[in-house]
């Protein structure tokens, strides 16, 4: 991040014109050179310096907050957009594998109806034949009375 250098070497430039701008200049006449470079005069100049100064510093410290308040607010709804994307992830895979198991279950059901109608038919053509071959017998007996 090139711009906080550069911002920070703007800003002492700034300051130190600042700095420059507030001496108090020589003048011809003695009663305003003796205001101007008198203790009190240069007392008040030099307060206002640090009030500017100050304000100057607590205005940075609050943008570098801002900051990296965005930047926490940023990662934190990326935390929260992840968390989300892994939760409608997990859904969609319970849901796949929910119809999977429906389609499997719904299969053996197929499977385990054509088995007992298979049964049924082999079973009822044993009793036929079991049928016709007691019909053939007692028919057998009737002749030979």
């Amino acid at each position: 991040m090139m711009r906080i250098p550069i911002a920070m070497g703007a800003a002492a430039v700034w300051l130190l014109a600042l700095a420059a701008g507030q001496q108090p200049a020589v003048r011809s006449s003695n009663a305003t050179s003796a205001e101007a470079t008198s203790p009190g005069a240069r007392a008040e100049t030099a307060a206002q310096f640090a009030r500017e100064r100050n304000a100057e510093i607590n205005a940075s410290i609050g943008r570098v907050e801002a900051r990296r308040a965005a930047e926490r607010l940023r990662q934190r709804e990326a935390g929260l957009k992840a968390a989300l994307d892994r939760v409608q992830t997990e859904q969609a895979a319970l849901a796949f594998e929910r119809q999977r198991n429906a389609e499997a279950e719904a299969s053996m059901v197929r499977v385990a109806a054509l088995r007992i109608a298979e049964f049924e038919r082999a079973r009822n053509a044993e009793i036929s034949l079991s049928l016709d071959r007691v019909a053939a017998h007692r028919a057998a007996i009737d002749e030979a009375r």
